[in-house]
């Protein structure tokens, strides 16, 4: 009767209501995204092309691939490069953190890693007026530089590659240098808390409540 009409009214009120209140957290995320996505374009093109997007390109294993915002990127690596760094970055895509380097850190030698051919050949175009930066192919285990001290990944590889990567990192010749790993996006960071070798320290990067930035990971190499 009455009653039971009622309660399913009710209930068609409060869906109607939560599902209207989706939309527009939908749509202020979009906007939010968007407004981003111009800005990191403009940066972009300041320091030679437009980089925007994200992209899986064959041989990239782990599905969480994105230009890090050129924001995020200055509070990443702010107060954390020393002079004496070499500078890597693992899984460097179309090169947007090589150029963020060559912009704030124009001095150090860097290095970028990356397994797909195209994408590798379109950062190295990208970056040729640097000569202090060089862009490799090929798999990063292979192929990390023996004198690197601070590397930087936003999530490239899945769980098995990520270990033996750890692994390969906390190999490298010490030296006097210190090794640091910036870990964005720290989806699979448990190989490295698990590691007595590492202090792992989680930072909040910001951005905004309805899109935050991925958590960064500072991974350090006890000896």
């Amino acid at each position: 009767p009455r009653s039971i009409a009622a309660g399913h009214s009710k209930q068609t009120t409060t869906l109607c209501s939560t599902m209207t209140r989706r939309r527009e957290t939908q749509w202020l995320q979009a906007a939010v995204y968007l407004g981003r996505g111009t800005r990191n374009a403009f940066v972009d093109i300041r320091r030679g092309r437009p980089l925007v997007g994200t992209w899986r390109r064959p041989g990239r294993p782990s599905s969480d691939h994105e230009n890090s915002d050129h924001v995020a990127l200055r509070r990443i690596f702010a107060g954390r490069v020393r002079p004496d760094d070499i500078l890597v970055d693992i899984g460097c895509g179309r090169g947007r953190v090589l150029a963020h380097w060559a912009s704030h850190y124009p001095e150090h030698r860097m290095v970028g890693i990356e397994i797909d051919p195209h994408t590798a050949a379109r950062a190295s175009a990208h970056m040729s007026r640097h000569p202090n930066c060089t862009v490799v192919c090929g798999d990063a285990v292979d192929l990390l530089p023996e004198d690197g001290s601070l590397f930087y990944l936003y999530n490239p590889f899945g769980l098995d590659t990520l270990d033996r990567l750890r692994q390969q990192i906390a190999a490298l010749p010490r030296g006097r240098r210190r090794l640091v790993v910036l870990y964005h996006n720290p989806k699979h960071v448990a190989v490295f808390e698990g590691s007595p070798t590492w202090t792992v320290e989680r930072h909040h990067l910001g951005g905004s409540r309805l899109a935050p930035f991925s958590d960064l990971a500072v991974i350090t190499r006890i000896y």
